[in-house]
């Protein structure tokens, strides 16, 4: 295997293993092993066989993220709610956390949602929003 493949496929299994299994959300360690996969498919002077090798690995190391999400014991979504990497400013810096999250999530609040969807749009409090039933 060339060593550039190499690199990607160790990259592919640090991402998989040791802290980030436990501290990382399942949908950030699927989405960074797709990143490695495409890195490998651009590499334009490294033969086939060894692309087709690295790559193969890196599916293995994908279907252990996705076999630690079908376990019946697994309880959270795969985002951790959305989470967040938390810089020096946010409520959990250094780590992944839903509160890190400073988008709104849509998903919480019911019969208020058009309401809300409203105002992240227009966040001005002098702009008047209308509804749709006043109009």
């Amino acid at each position: 295997m060339d060593d550039k493949i190499r690199k990607f496929v160790k990259r592919g299994k640090d991402i998989t293993s040791g802290v980030n299994k436990i501290s990382v959300p399942p949908s950030v360690q699927l989405d960074r092993i797709m990143n490695q996969v495409e890195r490998i498919q651009k590499l334009a002077y490294v033969s086939q066989v060894d692309k087709d090798e690295g790559i193969a690995l890196l599916w293995s190391y994908y279907n252990k993220v996705q076999d630690k999400l079908l376990d019946k014991r697994y309880t959270q979504d795969e985002t951790w709610q959305n989470a967040k990497h938390g810089n020096k400013g946010d409520p959990v810096p250094g780590a992944y956390s839903p509160r890190n999250n400073h988008e709104v999530d849509f998903s919480t609040y019911g019969d208020a949602f058009e309401g809300v969807i409203d105002s992240s749009l227009m966040p001005d409090s002098r702009t008047k929003i209308k509804n749709s039933g006043d109009l």
